[in-house]
């Protein structure tokens, strides 16, 4: 499955609209319509070539069209991150968008020490983040090894991240579960006045 690339997407439009994605891709074209879109539907923006600047410019009295986003050049996964940034369009509002290409194995392992670092994957010892840090290892290894099937890994990754880490309960643990039962009669009071 080689010659891929993984992009996370942060951003937040101009409605405090939150957005986490994490999705591989061919073809950077692929991920730049993606962008685009967002910058379209969630921020009302219209797209240009950053080439396109001046004529834009010169149509409008020497400023830029309120809605103007000018979409900087992408011709590898790397280029992807120089739409990071945080933009203010005063009447349209704020928002920002920060794009994590993941290209190689270098940065896959950065990417992967990132994730550590924020989530504290390895200090949690259970058996969900034993699973978590095997599919990064495979999400690592996808980018030395073209036959490696990284799919159920990439869903575990989005998954994690799209959630914001672990959950709180984890139904695949013992003894544990994400079900709180109120019974009917709701509960007893308690009479011990040590508790």
């Amino acid at each position: 499955m080689g010659d891929h690339f993984f992009l996370l997407m942060y951003a937040t439009s101009g409605e405090e609209r939150n957005v986490t994605r994490f999705t591989s891709y061919r073809c950077v074209e692929d991920a730049v319509a993606m962008v685009k879109e967002w910058l379209e539907k969630a921020c009302c923006m219209d797209c240009y070539p950053a080439a396109a600047e001046a004529a834009l410019r010169e149509g409008n009295d020497g400023q830029l069209p309120e809605t103007a986003f000018l979409c900087p050049e992408v011709r590898e996964p790397a280029d992807l991150a120089k739409y990071n940034g945080f933009y203010d369009y005063e009447s349209l509002g704020m928002f920002n968008l920060f794009l994590t290409p993941v290209y190689d194995t270098e940065s896959a392992r950065q990417f992967r020490a990132s994730m550590n670092k924020e989530f504290g994957i390895d200090q949690e010892y259970s058996g969900r983040a034993d699973r978590l840090l095997a599919h990064l290892e495979t999400f690592v290894n996808s980018f030395s090894d073209p036959g490696l099937d990284y799919t159920e890994a990439e869903e575990a990754i989005r998954t994690f991240l799209v959630q914001g880490g672990f959950p709180l309960f984890d139904p695949e643990e013992e003894g544990a579960s994400d079900i709180f039962v109120i019974p009917e009669g709701g509960f007893a009071p308690n009479e011990d006045p040590t508790v």
